[in-house]
Formats: C-alpha cells, sequence, structure tokens
C-alpha cells in the first residue's frame, strides 16, 4: 500500500527519519515498531504529507496536514534552522518525480503509537498524571495494549479544594 502511495503520480512529502532518528526512540518503542506492531501504519502515516513542502517555501511558522488529516507545525527559525513539528530537517528537497523527501532527525509519533501516559502528556493532564504517578500505576497502564482511558480534565479537578486533591493523591485504591 505505501510503495503504491510513494509511487503514484501526484505531489506528496515524504519525512524520513535518519537511522539516528530510530536510536532516540525507547528500545521498547522501537521493538514494537521492528515486530511490525499496529502502530506502525499510522507512524509511517505521520510521515506523509500530502502536498510538497520544499524547504524555500518555509517561511516563519506555518501549519500543514499530513495524511492522517492531522495538523503539523513547519518553520523556519530565526536561525535559519528548518523544523516540522519536533523534528529538524538535517537534509532538504531530495526531489523525485512525484514529490520531495525531507531528511529529519526525529520519529514524529502520532497518538496512535504512543503510550496511555505519553497521550496524557502530550494534552498537558497534569492534574491526572499526577494522581496515576502517585498511585504508582503509570508503569501498568502503559503495559497495555489495548485500553480506554477516561482521562478527566485539569479542569475537572478545579471543584476540588487543595485539602480533598491531596486526600485523593494518598488514597492508592
Amino acid at each position: 500500500e505505501f510503495e503504491e502511495l510513494l509511487n503514484a503520480p501526484g505531489q506528496l512529502t515524504l519525512l524520513a527519519p535518519t537511522d539516528g532518528a530510530f536510536s532516540k526512540l525507547n528500545p521498547e518503542v522501537l521493538n514494537s515498531l521492528i515486530e511490525g506492531s499496529s502502530c506502525v501504519d499510522a507512524m509511517i502515516r505521520q510521515h506523509i504529507l500530502p502536498n510538497t513542502i520544499c524547504s524555500a517555501a518555509i517561511l516563519g511558522r506555518r501549519k500543514t496536514v499530513n495524511i492522517l488529516q492531522e495538523y503539523m507545525v513547519v518553520e523556519r527559525t530565526e536561525d535559519e534552522t528548518l523544523k516540522i513539528g519536533d523534528a529538524r530537517i538535517l537534509e532538504a528537497d531530495l526531489v523525485g518525480t512525484n514529490g520531495v523527501v525531507q531528511v529529519v532527525d526525529t520519529i514524529l509519533m502520532p497518538n496512535e503509537a504512543k503510550t496511555v501516559g505519553e497521550v496524557l502528556e502530550s494534552h498537558n493532564l497534569t492534574k491526572f498524571i499526577e494522581l496515576i504517578r502517585e498511585a504508582e500505576f503509570m508503569e501498568e497502564l502503559n503495559a497495555h495494549k489495548d485500553i480506554t482511558v477516561f482521562a478527566p480534565s485539569n479542569s475537572a479537578f478545579d471543584d476540588f479544594s487543595e485539602e480533598q486533591f491531596n486526600k485523593l493523591k494518598k488514597n492508592k485504591e
């Protein structure tokens, strides 16, 4: 499927991580990708944009979308560094007949490829995370393969007094 997409006529941008980008991954995540976990498809799609973005077109900070229909920030910093999401573009504008390859230094992980704890952190659910860590439950939570978590927002805790919140933290059940 991906070979067809990458060889099809049209225009796209492929964000190609270096070997070094893969070596920065948590070993468990890397092994999961190598073993063909269900998140591989989403991880690959995170790195394909349905339009051509050449380095000369990156001025300031703009949004684009990948084929997962998720927004990504593309930016040229004041020191002329080119970035997309958290990744720096190391080698720009490797042009093909149907698009361009941008070599990046970091794997851009979609939520589908993150642990539940990483997703909670990426959504800044600090109070819920604090409770999970206090209960020493984060490792167990992240060990599950298929799990649904109904996570309260930080504002959901606004009705709690500091004393009530601390009491809740101490109750590890």
